[in-house]
């Protein structure tokens, strides 16, 4: 569920804002960590489907190169760190995570 994950990224950047696929209108505050859906993974057998994991693209969005934050994405055991670029002096981490049922 879409707000468990969200839950998750709070504990996990408390103090920064969290936003989900915002629209264009919104002014953002930094740092901040904004994420949506990617990917739906679906694992099959007997004809049905008995499994959904969900694959969010989470970017963390801050002024620090070296944001403690990005420590603590990239341990999570089913992140992948896909890229880094900066836009107007803020530094932009992608991440791939998936919202794996265990």
């Amino acid at each position: 569920m879409r707000s468990d994950f969200h839950a998750r990224l709070q504990a996990l950047a408390s103090g920064y804002r969290i936003y989900f696929q915002p629209p264009s209108d919104v002014k953002m505050a930094y740092p901040a960590i904004v994420y949506e859906l990617d990917r739906v993974v679906k694992k099959r057998a007997d004809n049905r489907t008995y499994l959904q994991d969900r694959r969010y693209q989470v970017k963390l969005i801050t002024k620090n190169p070296d944001d403690p934050v990005f420590d603590a994405l990239a341990s999570l055991v089913h992140s992948e760190f896909e890229r880094h670029y900066t836009t107007d002096t803020l530094n932009h981490f992608v991440f791939n995570i998936y919202d794996v049922k265990e």
